[in-house]
């Protein structure tokens, strides 16, 4: 992304007109690539985005916050949590600044930052940040929307890793319903949550039931992943 003409040929409001438009772009795509878990244009963005946010001088508030939460996003995908995390903070900070008109950009980045906290560990932080991100998910979005499924999906990982197995299982199982609504049952998605839920009753000591999901998720992610990854 090229920005410099733009301190130089347009007026402010032309800018912030283009700016807000690239924004908006950038949203959009970061989270289909992140729904499709597609890892090479996830590196690729990366660059983009970063290049975007250096140009300080152009960025309002919510530009800033938000681009700097779906770059954070993606770290976390590409498992740069340090990164990750110093970006969602950052994030989180420009976009309180005018909180109610950027609630679902907050909402964003509190989930992604929760997930952050449960990969380092710090589970009930990681909760706490989760249940606050799905709080607000739920005053302006359909209970079946994919947003609300991955923040459950994080949620279930979180209370398993505490060691609260049967309400990672409840909340595995309310995230693959809403997938399932939206989602084709091929979706990696798909077979994340199965596993998920077959890690769960194996924990719980269903077995049968266990082996029963990682059978169904294993044939998923052939479909997509070579034998070796």
């Amino acid at each position: 992304i090229s920005l410099g003409h733009l301190t130089k040929a347009l007026s402010p409001k032309e800018k912030q007109k283009i700016l807000q438009s690239i924004t908006y772009i950038i949203e959009e795509y970061t989270s289909n690539i992140i729904n499709n878990q597609d890892y090479s244009k996830m590196q690729l963005l990366v660059n983009h985005c970063e290049s975007f946010l250096a140009h300080t001088c152009c960025l309002i508030n919510a530009s800033r916050g938000s681009i700097s939460g779906k770059l954070g996003s993606l770290y976390y995908e590409l498992e740069n949590y340090g990164k990750a995390k110093k970006l969602l903070e950052e994030s989180l900070i420009h976009l309180n600044k005018n909180s109610s008109q950027n609630r679902e950009k907050i909402a964003w980045s509190l989930n992604y930052l929760g997930n952050v906290y449960r990969v380092l560990c710090e589970y009930e932080k990681s909760i706490d940040f989760l249940e606050k991100s799905l709080l607000l998910y739920r005053k302006f979005l359909p209970e079946d929307s994919l947003d609300i499924a991955r923040n459950i999906r994080y949620l279930g990982m979180a209370y398993r890793n505490l060691g609260n197995f049967k309400k990672a299982e409840k909340l595995f199982q309310q995230s693959l319903a809403i997938y399932k609504n939206h989602l084709p049952k091929t979706s990696i998605n798909f077979a994340r949550t199965l596993r998920y839920l077959g890690m769960a009753h194996r924990s719980l000591g269903n077995y049968k039931k266990a082996k029963g999901f990682f059978e169904e998720s294993l044939a998923l992610y052939k479909k997509h992943l070579s034998e070796n990854h």
